[in-house]
């Protein structure tokens, strides 16, 4: 218990240097900003560091950790899906959203939890699609499912199906799905065991100027919910629009997208900046992350109860066809994969406490080291006073 105390104490007291040193990097580097902003995209790397933390991965280079974010998040679960003449785009309800769920890809690695690498091409979303009888699925793309303009995606079904763990995707009734512009509930990753099953892969993104998937058609919407699918034309915007990433018009949609130079503007201004004045975590990510962890036993009560609760529902409401020993062999099943997801969570909670500790040691040091520079330079001065007044 005391090494727990110890470890948030310091993490608060790393924190408070660390709002100072996100500080001095806007301030610091406002004009390499400025030289970023004639290309549209100057804001890119800044509009993500009050939120997460920037890690090299030997794999990926330079990517963004999210910090603010509660236990069990991943991506593409905090927002709404609308339909648009582009395919279903993504209205993110994260603040920092507008960015990482158009460009590039997300992957989950057990050392950093979910993490995003850069990516320079905008598309509405990129993420593959299940669909199956009163079911709608998606998961984050690989980071190595390349698109290529005037060829389409570089990955196929088996590709998708292989490379996707199952953790990863997210689950949703397709009654409700894209006809409102709420939130969407997702089920228990624990049940993803069995809606693998019950849907199929129906991703298809077609060769074109732009990324643009069409495997998820409306028509499968509106025949299970009989409620009518809004299309709506994305319109460019000539400035950022940060607060949701998107401004809804009559019948279209209005979206930023700088053309290129996402991934270019996340290297040179990790490289072009001392190890020391890059920016750390600040003190609402940290607090955030340490009320979430103190919350994994809670979350984790309640995920085993909506659980519970669905499978209870489902064998007083069998399915046609469906026996009562093949239904408990089912939730069995979903009952082993509830037991890996709750180490999982645990494992990306421990995850980003060991990357925000990592990173506020390092700032810790770096102070330090210029607190001892900025002592010797002051007492230099004051011997030299000294040698010529003898």
């Amino acid at each position: 218990m005391t090494r727990r105390f110890s470890l948030l104490a310091l993490l608060l007291a790393a924190a408070l240097f660390g709002i100072g040193c996100a500080a001095g990097w806007n301030s610091s580097h406002g004009g390499h900003g400025e030289a970023y902003a004639s290309a549209g995209i100057g804001f890119y790397f800044d509009d993500l560091a009050p939120y997460g933390t920037w890690v090299e991965v030997s794999s990926y280079g330079w990517v963004w950790c999210p910090l603010d974010t509660p236990v069990g998040w991943r991506p593409y679960t905090v927002g709404y899906w609308a339909y648009s003449d582009e395919g279903w785009l993504w209205v993110s309800e994260d603040p920092w959203g507008w960015i990482p769920y158009h460009y590039g890809r997300w992957t989950w690695d057990r050392d950093y939890g979910w993490f995003w690498v850069p990516g320079d091409v905008w598309a509405p979303a990129w993420v593959a699609w299940r669909y199956g009888p009163g079911w709608v699925g998606w998961a984050p793309l690989p980071p190595d499912a390349y698109w290529r303009p005037g060829v389409g995606l570089m990955y196929t079904d088996q590709d998708l199906d292989r490379h996707i763990h199952r953790y990863r995707w997210s689950f949703t009734p397709a009654n409700s799905f894209g006809t409102t512009r709420e939130r969407v509930r997702v089920e228990p990753l624990s049940r993803n065991v069995t809606l693998l099953k019950d849907t199929k892969n129906v991703t298809k993104y077609v060769a074109g100027p732009r990324p643009i998937e069409q495997g998820m058609k409306p028509e499968m919407i509106r025949e299970r919910s009989g409620k009518p699918i809004e299309r709506l034309q994305i319109v460019d915007s000539k400035t950022p629009i940060r607060e949701g990433g998107v401004t809804f018009r009559e019948r279209s949609v209005e979206v930023y997208r700088p053309e290129s130079g996402v991934t270019a503007t996340v290297r040179e201004r990790v490289r072009d900046v001392p190890p020391a004045e890059r920016p750390v975590a600040p003190r609402q990510a940290v607090e955030r992350m340490q009320k979430e962890q103190a919350q994994v036993e809670k979350v984790v009560k309640e995920q085993r109860q909506k659980l519970a609760d669905e499978q209870a529902r489902e064998m007083q409401e069998r399915p046609p066809g469906a026996s009562a020993l093949e239904l408990q062999r089912r939730q069995q099943e979903e009952l082993r994969a509830q037991r890996e997801v709750e180490v999982r969570q645990k494992q990306e909670a421990e995850a980003r406490e060991r990357q925000v500790l990592k990173q506020q040691e390092k700032a810790a040091q770096a102070e330090e080291r210029g607190a001892k520079e900025r002592q010797r330079e002051t007492k230099e001065p004051q011997g030299d006073t000294k040698t010529r007044t003898r």
